[in-house]
């Protein structure tokens, strides 16, 4: 009697033959065990509990306790059925390892291998169903944890949540999800692990970040913004508290991560987290990630028209927009890209306006003079506002590199100069008016008020802001649009009357340019005093960079101006500190830019709104509305003081005050805003009307309602000077010419004087009473193209320094110099100095902690 041990053969006929006859028997259906070992389904072949039996043993062998059989490996992985715990993992498939295998068992008879190939077949076809189940599990999972951070986005932040936004936002998550999965495949046992994790906790904590960011901001951050987070930190106390209030839609973005942790962890990925290392199925995985990919961009080819998903994901970089059109992260990416590798569509002839006639000067009546009157009325010359600026010339100079046509990719600095100077060219300009030159030879001071809105103002708690408000020239209808970089770009909109280029911070990118149409610059060389005052940290979004270049000697707290660090800082206190520096220094151009209505609105977490509280607090409002218009109070007092002051001077009525708030107050709930005004807001539109000032002393009040925003004021503010620049070239237009009116939005959505396009939903809505003279389709496309044109001439503007050699020095020099002659012909008598006072508003209160009187 032969005595095998455990019935492993040892010989060189290993697994051949008569092994296979006893350990698996005859029948060629066999099933496996969970150790991976057939067994007979055959009712004459039975087996229990690993004991082979005894039917098929032969007569002369000697049955033994219990058997074991032989494991069938896959090649390179004899010990892939340990876990990380180094226990046996029973549901790990497993397949031959040795060399030779197939060549030792091609001994056996004919039967013998054909029962072989089936185990062998059946065994692979369940390894692979299994590496396929687990590919899928870590794409599901990725996914749901994606989709679920994409839906709560889409909720919490859009007004058009049902559009083809949805569409192509899950297919751009299908593939990322693929290509995570791919990724999980490759780490070895315990680092996929981790890598899971990371992975699972990292989207609800981006996408958290960002709805923390658009509840403050009602935009998302771009990635040029994270390199300066560590300014966020002066305002944790208003962080957390958006944080608090958005804490249910955080902890519903961490279902998923938590999940994980509870169950998917040891039962769901238990035997996929335990595997090898499978490059293939990575590949795998890659390869489909390529290709949902591939049918996400071809599902945004079908329409590429303006501001479509196509064009805002190859040319553009509008992460608001294109978080709508085709997901969050998605549009991060894109913008990542495009500070990486800048770039703007194509200049074909759709960005080009038509060619014009040639803007000879033109005479019209005075609109104001009485038609009953027997006396003619006076005639209003129309000059165009431009520049000398020869293009002929220019356009011959600026020949590109190559032998293209004039309309070109935009690669070069000359390229975009051509480009440039051709729309310039065929750009129509405004003309003088009856307003030009009201104010020539003032004094400008231009305040950038934060967070200020026309809902801070009231006639008796408020009066000097309503008074500036309605007897200077009243801008009825006035919009302050948010841009991507909140305060900075709403600085830039205002002071440069320029769209801020999309991505980036605007005035510190263009630090080194020449801004020669900024007002710090064109009054400085036209011999005004400018200097500029902020009462908050002087470096903060790197001002101490931009505002000297923007012509101004410029200080703020931490260099030149001593105010007291609260938080905000108070507006009051920085007049008192800083009149006296210019009052009598004519003729001189100040700027602003204040933090008294700076968010948080609360008494405990906002000095200003703690300090005067008490003269609000009657009012029928939300606590967070009381607070923001206590915080709003100190700019009622600060202006109050400066106009005491210039009075006092003899000035008032040859001081041209500007206020132009920043953005809305965005930090403020919705709700409390709508209280505030009085009525519901759509947030397309209606959130973004503000208030605008213009106001002197002897000035005529006039309610002006033609469609503005603060891209329109500082060329109104230049024809009410009758300063000399270039009308052409600002993305604004003189609010008081008779140019068609366009009010442009972040996003690109608009309102004419004919209605409002909302570039969300492509929708067109005609104002109550107005018809188009044209085809709404034919309008809309004019109009959308004119938008088109504005976005991308200030965006190369600041990319190619455009005015840096815009004109030779000398013809610059004729130009400034009629308005220094008749600054010289006609001066302004000199004041007397006022005397200061001896103490002052601000140290005449008791100063008070933060927390609730």
């Amino acid at each position: 009697m032969r005595e095998e041990k455990n019935n492993l053969p040892e010989s060189d006929e290993l697994y051949s033959g008569d092994c296979r006859q006893r350990c698996q028997g005859d029948d060629v259906d066999a099933e496996f065990d969970d150790r991976h070992v057939p067994i007979s389904t055959s009712s004459a072949h039975t087996e229990h509990k690993g004991i082979a039996s005894s039917k098929r043993l032969p007569n002369n062998s000697v049955r033994t306790p219990q058997v074991r059989r032989p494991s069938l490996r896959l090649n390179g992985e004899a010990q892939a059925d340990t876990a990380t715990s180094g226990q046996p993992n029973g549901k790990r498939l497993l397949m031959p390892v040795e060399k030779d295998f197939f060549k030792r068992s091609s001994q056996g008879s004919n039967a013998s291998k054909i029962r072989l190939s089936a185990i062998l077949l059946k065994i692979k076809s369940k390894a692979m169903s299994e590496r396929f189940a687990c590919m899928t599990k870590y794409a599901l999972l990725f996914f749901v944890q994606h989709f679920l951070c994409e839906f709560i986005i889409r909720v919490t932040t859009s007004s058009n949540f049902f559009s083809i936004g949805i569409l192509h936002s899950t297919l751009f998550i299908i593939s990322s999800s693929f290509f995570a999965a791919g990724v999980v495949s490759l780490f070895p046992r315990r680092g996929r692990s981790v890598f899971l994790v990371v992975a699972l906790f990292f989207l609800p904590f981006i996408y958290g970040a960002q709805l923390i960011y658009y509840r403050f901001f009602r935009t998302f951050f771009v990635f040029y913004s994270i390199g300066h987070g560590g300014q966020v930190a002066q305002f944790l106390a208003d962080i957390m508290l958006k944080i608090l209030r958005n804490l249910p839609w955080i902890f519903l973005s961490l279902i998923p991560f938590i999940a994980y942790f509870v169950y998917f962890r040891k039962r769901f990925l238990a035997a996929c987290l335990a595997s090898a290392v499978r490059v293939r199925d990575s590949l795998i995985c890659f390869a489909l990630a390529v290709v949902m990919f591939g049918v996400s961009i071809a599902s945004m080819a079908f329409n590429r028209s303006y501001n479509s998903p196509w064009q805002n994901f190859f040319y553009e970089n509008e992460i608001l927009t294109g978080a709508n059109q085709f997901g969050l992260l998605t549009a991060m990416g894109v913008d990542v890209s495009h500070l990486i590798y800048p770039r703007s569509a194509p200049f074909t002839p759709d960005l080009l306006p038509d060619p014009i006639e040639s803007t000879e000067p033109s005479e019209l009546p005075d609109p104001s003079a009485d038609p009953s009157e027997t006396d003619p009325p006076i005639v209003i010359e129309r000059l165009p506002q431009v520049l000398p600026v020869d293009f002929e010339k220019r356009l011959g100079e600026n020949k590109p590199d190559d032998d293209a046509p004039a309309v070109l990719a935009g690669k070069t600095r000359a390229d975009m100069l051509r480009y440039l100077d051709t729309v310039f060219s065929r750009t129509i300009p405004t003309y003088t008016n009856e307003y030009t030159g009201r104010g020539k030879g003032f004094n400008l001071i231009f305040i950038t008020a934060e967070s200020f809105s026309r809902y801070a103002m009231h006639p008796e708690l408020t009066p000097t802001l309503w008074k500036m408000w309605h007897e200077g020239i009243h801008f009825k209808n006035f919009y302050n649009p948010v841009w991507t970089v909140s305060t900075l770009d709403g600085e830039y909109a205002g002071i440069c009357g320029m769209i801020p280029k999309q991505g980036v911070w605007t005035l510190t990118e263009a630090q080194n340019n020449d801004l020669a149409q900024a007002p710090g610059n064109l009054l400085n060389r036209l011999d005004y005093t400018t200097y500029a005052w902020h009462n908050h940290t002087w470096t903060y979004y790197k001002r101490h960079l931009s505002h000297p270049n923007l012509g101004y000697l410029y200080r703020g707290l931490g260099n030149g101006l001593s105010v007291r660090k609260t938080w905000p800082e108070s507006d009051l206190e920085m007049m008192e500190k800083t009149v006296s520096e210019f009052i009598d220094k004519e003729p001189f151009h100040i700027y602003y830019l204040t933090v008294s209505g700076h968010s948080a609105y609360t008494r405990i977490g906002n000095m200003m709104a703690s300090r005067h509280y008490n003269v609000f607090k009657h009012l029928d409002l939300p606590e967070e509305a009381i607070c923001y218009m206590a915080a709003n109070y100190d700019l009622e007092l600060a202006l109050e003081y400066l106009l005491q002051q210039l009075r006092d001077a003899g000035i008032a009525d040859r001081t041209l005050i500007v206020v132009n708030p920043d953005h809305y107050p965005y930090a403020m709930e919705k709700a409390n805003y709508d209280a505030l005004a009085g009525k519901k807001l759509d947030e397309t539109f209606g959130v973004y009307e503000s208030a605008a000032f213009f106001y002197h002393d002897g000035i005529e009040p006039e309610v002006i309602e033609k469609y503005c925003s603060s891209l329109d004021l500082l060329p109104t503010v230049y024809n009410y000077m009758g300063l000399p620049y270039d009308s052409r070239m600002l993305s604004g237009r003189d609010i008081l010419s008779d140019h068609e009116a366009l009010v442009i939005f972040n996003g690109r959505s608009w309102i004419s004087d004919y209605g409002k396009y909302d570039a969300k939903t492509s929708t067109f809505t005609l104002h109550e009473g107005q018809i188009l003279e044209e085809d709404e389709e034919t309008y809309v496309g004019r109009i959308n193209r004119e938008v088109r044109i504005r976005f991308e001439t200030a965006k190369l503007i600041i990319d190619s320094d455009y005015y840096r050699d815009l004109m030779p020095a000398e013809v610059w020099e004729q130009t400034r110099q009629p308005y220094r002659e008749w600054m010289n012909e006609n001066p302004w008598p000199v004041p007397e100095k006022p005397q200061p006072s001896t103490t002052s508003a601000t140290e005449s209160e008791t100063e008070q902690t933060t927390t609730t009187p």
